[in-house]
């Protein structure tokens, strides 16, 4: 077995439980989302389970990175690994957005039986490349910030356990990484708020349609879709500024942060 197949097949084992727990946990809300809204007689109530489980994928990559992160914690078997850093996390990386994915897609399953058949008669009916332009834009938007979001937390973990060597500091560690999140959002808010940068945001758009938009009617529920101009410049500047996030966590790692 390689080297990196080893370190694949080492994560997989330390996260299988994790990620097959909330596997089953998704599964079960899908199910239960499609045994009552057929109770009920109302098959527009997939549309709100399928909205938190799509919320839920922006933070099940963390969980999962910080339930993995702190396994690592335990055993310190980093600090002796000769390894890079960013070897050791794009490893978890891969584990982890491999099943973020495989999750993914049995939503966008979920979501084709919901519009086409489970409720095709209270769903407005979009034509098969809408739905898939649709979809995959959604997913992608997913992705990027659960990866963005994921970045943060690997970061900070390395951070805290960064300032475990310097004693004057150890102690307000989470004051630090407090106000490191803190200052960052200001300074983001309002760079934003400068006129050409908020011009620069919506200068490119894509309109896709995932505004969906309820209605009551004849004792029915039904859903209808509308456009949403999506920028595209954001999204440019979390997959870059995820890029800077990820090799600054890699770099502190290197230096056997010890935990």
């Amino acid at each position: 077995m390689s080297t990196i197949k080893g370190l694949l097949w080492k994560d997989y084992r330390l996260s299988r439980v994790h990620i097959f727990s909330m596997f089953v946990g998704i599964m079960l809300i899908m199910i239960a989302g499609f045994g009552y809204s057929a109770y009920m007689m109302q098959p527009v109530g997939t549309l709100p389970v399928y909205i938190f489980l799509s919320l839920f994928m922006f933070v099940y990559a963390p969980i999962t990175m910080l339930t993995l992160l702190n396994i690592e914690s335990k055993n310190q078997l980093w600090l002796y690994s000769p390894r890079k850093g960013s070897t050791l996390l794009l490893s978890k990386y891969a584990v982890i957005f491999s099943s973020q994915l495989f999750i993914q897609l049995i939503l966008l399953v979920y979501a084709a039986i919901s519009l086409y058949f489970f409720g095709k008669n209270h769903y407005e009916q979009m034509s098969i490349g809408v739905f898939i332009q649709s979809i995959s834009m959604i997913n992608l938007i997913m992705v990027i910030f659960a990866v963005y979001f994921t970045s943060w937390v690997t970061l900070y973990w390395s951070i805290y356990h960064s300032l475990k060597h310097l004693p004057k500091l150890k102690p307000f560690r989470w004051l630090i990484i407090l106000a490191l999140f803190i200052v960052f959002n200001l300074i983001e808010t309002w760079i934003q708020e400068i006129p050409f940068i908020d011009h620069l945001i919506y200068l490119v758009e894509v309109q896709v349609f995932i505004n969906a938009e309820f209605s009551f009617g004849q004792e029915d529920w039904f859903v209808t879709f509308s456009e949403t101009a999506i920028p595209i410049i954001p999204l440019i500047y979390y997959v870059l500024l995820t890029i800077l996030l990820f090799t600054i966590a890699a770099r502190l790692l290197e230096r056997k942060v010890e935990v």
